[in-house]
């Protein structure tokens, strides 16, 4: 993420497609748009015929990340051959998350395992309605399986988990910015330190100051002098400093450094 004015372009985008599409013909199984806070876009498509071979460990199927809460979008133009059959424009939005079998049990689930999800989706399309759906999934034999047999829901692709799956890994490691407007569901980049810094530059001065906050960076561990005596040495452990929340171009705007490092230094604190 390295443009400003793409990403904020993006962000308008997909903002204005969550906050005022309404649901074409609701159904038991619909899906609110503020349930997929923190989108991330899918600017590539990341499909594949071995898609699932590449984003689960093959021999046993089980998920990285566990529990599992990832969001994604994508504009569906272009996107597929043959398309699905969806107006040139339209957004998909795409939730997957932990659910327990009792959770499940209330979604009319008559499959259960040890690890189920609930996949959820959301057309959004340009004339400002939306079709969405979802339901519950058993991971049985290293496959993701529909658990409510039962009942038609949407999404159907159980093949497209293991890239949701895939994506909650990457995004462990990676730095987020999340957008959004005062208030409602927000979009999320995947970055890093170098990468927000540059995004936000022309972030805005908050009220009453003189000068932007510095962003939220890691500081690498090093020995601090005492002033007036350079015979002691204090070490500094590697830490986080910096703002985390601020304004840019309209938006409300946060900064999430990766989960892995701030499990990490927490085990190390």
């Amino acid at each position: 993420m390295s443009d400003d004015e793409d990403v904020g372009n993006i962000a308008d985008k997909l903002l204005t497609f969550l906050h005022l599409c309404e649901e074409k013909k609701p159904q038991w199984c619909s899906v609110p748009l503020q349930s997929m806070d923190g989108a991330t876009p899918m600017l590539h498509d990341v499909r594949s015929p071995d898609a699932e071979e590449v984003l689960i460990p093959r021999n046993t199927g089980q998920p990285a990340v566990w529990p599992l809460d990832v969001s994604v979008c994508m504009d569906m133009t272009g996107r597929f051959d043959p398309p699905d059959n969806w107006p040139d424009g339209t957004i998909q939005f795409h939730r997957a998350r932990t659910i327990t079998t009792a959770e499940a049990r209330k979604m009319g689930a008559t499959v259960f395992s040890p690890k189920m999800v609930h996949h959820s989706g959301i057309s959004a399309m340009p004339n400002g309605t939306a079709i969405s759906g979802g339901g519950p999934y058993a991971l049985l034999g290293g496959k993701w399986k529909p658990a409510a047999t039962s009942r038609i829901v949407y999404p159907p692709d159980e093949g497209a988990l293991p890239i949701h799956i895939g994506w909650a890994l990457m995004q462990r490691y990676e730095w987020s910015v999340w957008l959004g407007y005062a208030s409602g569901p927000r979009i999320r980049f995947l970055s890093d330190p170098a990468g927000a810094r540059e995004a936000f530059r022309l972030r805005d001065i908050p009220p009453g100051r003189a000068r932007r906050a510095a962003l939220r960076n890691w500081v690498s561990g090093h020995w601090r002098c005492r002033r007036g005596d350079e015979g002691h040495k204090a070490w500094i452990a590697e830490h986080l400093r910096g703002a985390t929340d601020f304004t840019w171009n309209g938006l409300r705007c946060r900064i999430d450094p990766p989960a892995f490092d701030v499990e990490r230094l927490a085990k190390q604190a």
